[in-house]
């Protein structure tokens, strides 16, 4: 059990983070989730670091997590179902810790295949263009999105609302601007609300 400090030689530590900024849970796979938190950054310079708190009771957490000077965590496992409670504090150079900040709680029993399935693109490789199948299950506002290997974003397939049914896009190999990518590894990443799925495309000229 994680022995909690409460202590602070600088009162103003207790509200130095104002709030959780947004939680997302992303779905690499239906058997791989996580979970993204991002808070506000404290703009006072004795701030040393934040750490971040998160469990299935409220105000009684089984995991920290120190992030240093991050604002931002990927928690790589989550459990099945539940609701998770999480909460971010600030310490200083001398481990003086802040009071919790507004506790942020997420229910965890929905599962991607509820809302969408992204299904395998084909060809894959490919070479100009390749198809991408998903199905929707209702009525949803969508991203599905092209990444490189850095994580960079390189077009946009679709943003917007679409109703329930079977859809395929089409990808020809080209960014934003379009010009053609060079061979490589990319990502396709279907987003519904709080949720994500992710296929491997491989680009081969």
């Amino acid at each position: 059990m994680i022995k909690k400090k409460f202590h602070s030689r600088k009162p103003y530590l207790a509200t130095v983070i104002q709030s959780i900024l947004f939680i997302s849970i992303c779905l690499m796979s239906l058997n791989a989730r996580e979970i993204t938190i991002s808070w506000n950054a404290s703009s006072d310079k004795d701030v040393a670091g934040y750490k971040v708190y998160y469990g299935l009771s409220s105000r009684k957490y089984k995991y920290c997590i120190d992030t240093k000077k991050s604002t931002q965590y990927t928690i790589p496992s989550i459990p099945d179902s539940g609701k998770i409670y999480f909460a971010v504090t600030a310490y200083d150079s001398e481990g003086n810790e802040s009071q919790y900040s507004e506790e942020v709680s997420i229910w965890n029993n929905i599962t991607a295949g509820a809302l969408f399935s992204l299904k395998p693109c084909y060809p894959n490789p490919f070479n100009p263009q390749t198809q991408i199948p998903y199905t929707l299950h209702g009525t949803v506002y969508i991203e599905l999105i092209v990444y490189d290997i850095l994580g960079r974003q390189v077009k946009v397939l679709y943003r917007g609302v679409r109703d329930a049914g079977n859809y395929k896009a089409l990808w020809d190999g080209r960014n934003s601007h379009g010009k053609q990518v060079s061979n490589g590894i990319y990502f396709c990443r279907l987003i519904v609300g709080d949720f994500c799925q992710t296929k491997k495309l491989i680009v081969v000229r």
